[in-house]
């Protein structure tokens, strides 16, 4: 890990919230600068979303993977948004308005500031965590296949574990290699902070306008504090990113029932292709949350319905592509094992599944009060009169917990246990989804009412160097201060660099002379082609484990000889090295 990483880390991030941030324009618009910074967690999912349609599109069409494309495919969904934004008449925004301002509130900046310690401390798990069998097993070496040959090579992925998984999040992985400048899997993990900052934001950013914020942030922080969230928030698996994809989703799908705001639902259908191509659990998910929106939405079927059913065609046909290749390629397809009408000669295990789902989602030391208040919301919220917002919630979450029961019925392999904590990886997703609809629920509740109505708002008043607003700063800005500064104190952190994972041969211990080092699979072939062809036979490339490939002639016996290899490559214009060879 080193700086420069980080730094091309940080670069990336902000590439995909401008790409975002184009297609929201196209969606949507904003009349305010300041309503777009609300809106610009929706605008960082959107531009993850977008980029695992067109980057899996182009995958599968043989396009060459690598910067360039990339940067040219962010650009092209921009020119996009805003071509689209012009047809639809979207005006030039304004610096900001007299109603983007909301009197600040001392109880709001302290969960603010305990939200932002929250956010500070994970980046240091972030930063030095380490590889799940999963991701070495199937996440990381997917992506590092894309970034090292520059596209899909369907016989890695028919090798590695869940082979027919879609291509989305690898591919965002590989982007992230590029900007790093190498496949570094430990710097990787530092793009789930980024996430979860999206997440964070866009869950607070589509809720702001709606929900008081003295049961919004005490909520919404509740939910990052969920045990498993936490503790699984920085690793490389994809259920943490298929989480927040299908969560943001729900969210903006239940505003869509509220207010009818088309924009909405067409952001819902781009995430919804986003959460497909991250995980095959995502379709199932994204079933739910569509059969959901049609129960809650049955009185008004005639209008909403049409709307509704195109906006899921167009979700599900972006997908398509993927799943045409896969197929093409004989790659064992992501079916459940037992088929989807042989689940049935598995009933022995249809209540077992279904109990284990249900202990796990009510689990205390799992998730905290949330899956109990938001069923209790659900409740409240029907009584409140909030009819079509609860019953879309208690769809999604019966039709969830089935389907998460069904991943265990249909797949006889599965260990019906908690052992292996797969289960709480397929629970968290659907419980994360019905979490962050409870703020909204537990609005509507206390309003009593279902129309649609933004939760009062109030002006500021006076000065707005009051000492309300020097209070809530001054509390928000210690939350800030605070953690770096204590990380500090006991140290400075330390970033080694790629000269820290060669070792220097060691008398009477074999040796490997080195070539040269490429950051892709072709520069480093290239070098060994040169190499082999000069007469040094033998010579190979293989990943060196710290991003880079690494061009090698090894089984050297000692290091006098190794030298005597670099004089004669010398002579031929190659300046090999001789480094320790570890594996004999």
């Amino acid at each position: 890990m080193t700086i420069r990483a980080i730094v091309g880390l940080a670069a990336l991030n902000l590439f995909v919230l401008g790409v975002g941030a184009g297609v929201l324009w196209g969606l949507r618009g904003w009349r305010t600068w300041t309503e777009f910074v609300r809106l610009c967690g929706v605008a960082y999912f959107l531009g993850i979303a977008s980029l695992f349609v067109v980057l899996t599109l182009e995958l599968v069409a043989g396009i060459p993977f690598g910067a360039t494309s990339v940067a040219l495919t962010g650009v092209g969904l921009v020119l996009g948004g805003l071509l689209v934004g012009r047809q639809r008449g979207h005006r030039t925004p304004r610096l900001s308005s007299g109603h983007d301002s909301l009197r600040p509130s001392l109880l709001g900046a302290v969960f603010v500031g305990a939200i932002l310690v929250y956010l500070e401390a994970l980046f240091r798990p972030g930063r030095l965590s380490g590889l799940g069998w999963d991701v070495w097993a199937s996440w990381v070496p997917k992506a590092k296949g894309i970034y090292f040959s520059g596209g899909i090579d369907a016989d890695l992925f028919a090798s590695l574990p869940g082979p027919s998984y879609p291509p989305g999040l690898p591919a965002l992985h590989a982007a992230a290699f590029n900007a790093m400048g190498s496949a570094d899997p430990v710097t990787l993990h530092l793009q789930q902070w980024f996430l979860a900052i999206g997440f964070v934001a866009a869950v607070a950013g589509l809720l702001a306008p709606r929900v008081r914020g003295w049961i919004l942030l005490p909520l919404l922080l509740l939910i990052l504090l969920m045990p498993d969230l936490r503790n699984r928030a920085t690793d490389l698996y994809a259920d943490i990113p298929l989480g927040y994809l299908l969560s943001v989703a729900a969210l903006l799908v239940i505003l869509w029932i509220e207010d009818s705001r088309s924009w909405k639902l067409w952001a819902a259908a781009l995430l919804l292709s986003g959460a497909m191509l991250t995980k095959r659990e995502g379709m199932l998910f994204a079933v739910c949350i569509v059969v959901a929106a049609l129960v809650a939405t049955f009185r008004e079927r005639r209008t909403l319905w049409p709307r509704l059913g195109a906006a899921s065609l167009a979700a599900f046909a972006l997908v398509l592509p993927w799943r045409v290749w896969f197929m093409a390629q004989n790659i064992s397809s992501d079916a459940p094992e037992a088929g989807y009408l042989g689940v049935f000669d598995h009933l022995d295990r249809l209540w077992p599944s279904l109990e284990l789902v249900v202990s796990v989602f009510f689990d205390y030391d799992l998730w905290l009060l949330v899956p109990t208040l938001a069923v209790a919301s659900v409740v409240f919220a029907y009584l409140g009169g909030a009819r079509r917002e609860a019953v879309f919630a208690l769809t999604l979450l019966a039709t969830s917990v089935v389907g998460s029961a069904w991943t265990y019925w249909s797949n006889p392999s599965l260990e019906i246990g908690r052992g292996d904590g797969l289960v709480n990886r397929v629970v968290g997703s659907p419980l994360l989804m019905v979490g962050v609809l409870l703020p909204l629920l537990l609005e509507l509740a206390w309003q009593g009412r279902s129309e649609p109505r933004v939760a009062a708002r109030q002006p500021v008043r006076g000065s707005l160097l009051s000492w309300r607003t020097a209070f809530a700063v001054v509390i928000v800005g210690a939350a800030l201060a605070a953690y770096p500064a204590i990380t500090l104190a006991g140290g400075a952190p330390s970033f080694p660099s790629f000269d820290d994972c060669v070792q220097a041969p060691i008398e009477g211990q074999k040796v490997r002379v080195v070539f040269g080092y490429g950051a892709t699979y072709p520069e480093a072939v290239a070098l060994r082609d040169r190499a082999l062809e000069v007469g040094f036979q033998g010579t190979d490339v293989a990943q060196d484990g710290c991003g880079r490939v690494r061009v090698f002639l090894d089984n050297v016996p000692t290091r006098e000889i190794g030298e005597e290899i670099v004089g004669e490559a010398n002579t031929v214009d190659l300046q090999p090295t001789v480094e320790l060879d570890p594996d004999d």
